[in-house]
């Protein structure tokens, strides 16, 4: 522990007041975006190599860096994220500590578990945003769809009404408000 206790209290704060102003207030431009961000990789580097060393359970922020990366920035972002975070491991075996082994590895393990973990997050994030995007184009032309049979339905001179299996009217035309001799809507209406 580099830093000490008011080290590590001060970079706690730092962590709480930059998750605070993201959380109130989120990047509106890329800049913001990155400048954020950056914090967020600066804190975390701060406190692997003053505060505790990078082979902790606190490594696991480092797939939800990378996975915010890749979100604002796509690849690009990702790569950044990935050479800094590996960065972080070299400085903490090179300088905090030279020539033991067992850290080596234990670092080296936790930055191949990061990186194997991030991209599995990425994955399911872009399986989502795609299963998202193909619901949305899905209801985009169900409605075109619907549109199309409300333009025929109400264009026929003869009167129509479809109802639900339980009676409840779902569609009708104009006609069929002239043969019932009404203006109100009947939808969800019962037939009868």
């Amino acid at each position: 522990n580099l830093a000490g206790p008011i080290g590590f209290i001060i970079i706690m704060i730092l962590f709480f007041l930059v998750g605070l102003s993201q959380r109130l207030k989120p990047g509106q431009t890329a800049i913001g975006s990155t400048i954020r961000l950056a914090e967020f990789h600066v804190l975390t580097a701060a406190y692997f190599l003053l505060v505790s060393g990078v082979f902790n359970p606190f490594a696991a922020c480092f797939p939800i860096l990378m996975a915010s990366s890749s979100i604002y920035f796509e690849k690009v972002g990702l790569r950044n994220s990935i050479i800094f975070i590996f960065i972080i491991v070299l400085i903490d075996i090179a300088l905090v500590h030279p020539g033991n082994i067992s850290i080596l590895v234990n670092n080296l393990t936790i930055f191949f578990a990061a990186i194997i973990t991030g991209i599995i997050l990425i994955a399911v994030n872009r399986t989502h945003e795609i299963r998202k995007q193909k619901l949305f184009e899905s209801v985009v032309k169900e409605s075109l769809q619907r549109e199309r049979v409300a333009a025929i339905v109400n264009n026929l001179t003869d009167a129509i009404i479809s109802t639900d299996q339980d009676g409840i009217i779902k569609v009708y035309n104009a006609a069929s408000l002239n043969l019932l001799d009404t203006n109100q809507d009947l939808n969800g209406k019962n037939i009868d």
